[in-house]
């Protein structure tokens, strides 16, 4: 028996049919995962189901009963939770605080805070989330405040779990423990509905699939979990079209030179030491990866290079004044969403005759061209956008900045398999250009595909950089690569999480 049910679900913004006629089905005390393209439609249906939008037709069966939700409220009544991409918290309060924002426990006339914190403190422990309900959301890394947004949902005893690209944000060494968080959820009686782009995800958690592609439903899976086609899986998504995997050629370039060079940096915030005597070298033609778990100073490390943090000791040589970022959250960091493609595009650019509507235009029609940014004209307004196309945009401008040292901090965070590798095939154009490219991410897929070199860190610290020799050997089988790719991504693990061999 169904727990949710769509039937007929069609939903429309302007003259784009963001879902076509949907339906399926999501049974209870399953992991249902969803997966398609950027603006197939699968956040539009989620937000839908939670009350954010009201289809134009069709209806929800929630348990065999119709449901018609006029608000996030009214769902949460009804025991739907959901876990956005951009988390929905407020940074200068506790994680209590936010937990029980809208449902705040009372004795009396008084606002009971005992009894809430003893609540969510026991969820805490019970779900094994290690985080502490007194400190402010604004001093957690983005890891820890995805698992704010998860207590919000068990707080309220949510039985109807949705998660928008919940491990984009998460390390190889969190999204195991996420995983088991999730197997949990659905041991204890709650359906999962899951959106991603990580395929191999969908292979290793899911019960059922469900493939939207242009708003409509287009392949359904059952037994899924360690049995679907990959491939076939990729071919629903993208309609057929051939994947290219984008390998690096190994840079034995005897005339490299150091573009970058940091050494003994340390940086203090507050109590806490981010960055511990870090020393490293990122030479031109190259991409050097970046792997830890969130927190280690990825992020502290990517201020200091483009200029941000100057609060710092040790030294850094770069030949501009500092290197060109596409940052880790293209809404905060990245963009002003209210702008237009162009107004963005110019952003780091001086003269007013740039500000001219018709240069704006132009501006926005050559990188919609050169970048496959799909819009509806030139004049939209980059929030409407995908997140795809958002980070192509982002993207665009930092290389137009023609700096030759470049940070991609998690440059495909949140987009699908086709903005995936049009990403990576960039980053792949600038590094044989000549470019240093500075490479941080938490996909270890994407670390092993693009990067010559690897460095770990782990508490503000290199703890070890492998060179191409020890990331690629090409002339191996196949079953030895990978043999050696598991014994490497062990390694790794280790590294990043602390644990001598």
């Amino acid at each position: 028996m169904s727990k949710v049910e769509f039937k007929n679900i069609s939903k429309r913004f302007g003259s784009f049919l963001a879902n076509d006629d949907i339906s399926f089905g999501i049974s209870g005390n399953t992991v249902h995962c969803i997966v398609g393209e950027n603006g197939a439609g699968k956040s539009t249906l989620m937000n839908i189901l939670f009350g954010l939008m009201k289809p134009d037709s069709g209806e929800i069966i929630i348990a065999d009963k119709p449901v018609v939700f006029s608000s996030p409220h009214e769902a949460i009544t009804a025991k739907i939770g959901m876990v956005h991409q951009h988390f929905m918290l407020i940074d200068d309060f506790t994680v209590l605080e936010n937990v029980i924002l809208g449902d705040e426990p009372v004795k009396g006339l008084s606002l009971d805070l005992k009894a809430a914190k003893e609540k969510v403190d026991a969820l805490i422990f019970q779900y094994k989330l290690d985080i502490n309900s007194s400190e402010k959301v604004t001093d957690l890394s983005i890891s820890m405040q995805q698992k704010v947004e998860i207590l919000k949902l068990l707080y309220r005893d949510s039985e109807i779990l949705i998660f928008d690209e919940p491990t984009a944000v998460l390390s190889p060494v969190e999204v195991s423990s996420f995983f088991k968080m999730i197997t949990s959820f659905k041991e204890s009686g709650k359906t999962v509905i899951v959106i991603t782009h990580k395929l191999n995800e969908v292979r290793e958690i899911a019960d059922k699939v469900s493939v939207l592609r242009k708003g409509r439903l287009v392949y359904e899976a059952d037994n899924v979990s360690g049995n679907i086609d990959i491939n076939e899986l990729s071919k629903a998504i993208i309609g057929g079209a051939e994947l290219i995997k984008i390998r690096p050629k190994s840079n034995s370039n005897s005339m490299k030179k150091p573009l970058l060079r940091l050494v003994d940096v340390s940086l203090v915030r507050g109590k806490r030491k981010m960055l511990d005597g870090l020393s490293l070298e990122l030479f031109n033609g190259e991409i050097l990866g970046i792997a830890g778990v969130e927190g280690n100073g990825q992020s502290e490390l990517a201020d200091i290079v483009c200029g941000i943090e100057r609060e710092f000791t040790g030294t850094v040589e770069l030949p501009d004044e500092r290197a060109s970022i596409v940052p880790d959250d293209r809404l905060k960091k990245g963009m002003i969403k209210e702008f237009s493609i162009g107004e963005n595009l110019v952003l780091k650019k001086d003269g007013n005759s740039l500000h001219r509507m018709s240069t704006l235009r132009k501006a926005s029609e050559e990188v919609i061209a050169e970048y496959e940014v799909r819009a509806p004209g030139p004049d939209i307004k980059t929030g409407s956008l995908s997140g795809g196309n958002q980070q192509k945009v982002v993207i665009a401008r930092e290389i137009a900045s023609g700096r030759s040292v470049m940070i991609f901090s998690h440059p495909t965070r949140g987009v699908d398999i086709n903005a995936e590798m049009f990403i990576h095939s960039e980053i792949v154009k600038e590094r044989n250009k000549g470019k240093a490219i500075l490479l941080i991410s938490s996909d270890m897929e994407e670390l092993l595909s693009l990067s010559d070199r690897l460095s770990v860190i782990y508490k503000g610290k290199i703890e070890r950089t492998f060179d191409s020799n020890e990331l690629y050997a090409e002339s191996q089988m196949p079953e030895q690569q990978d043999h050696r790719k598991e014994m490497l991504i062990n390694e790794i693990g280790k590294l990043m999480t602390g644990v001598s061999n």
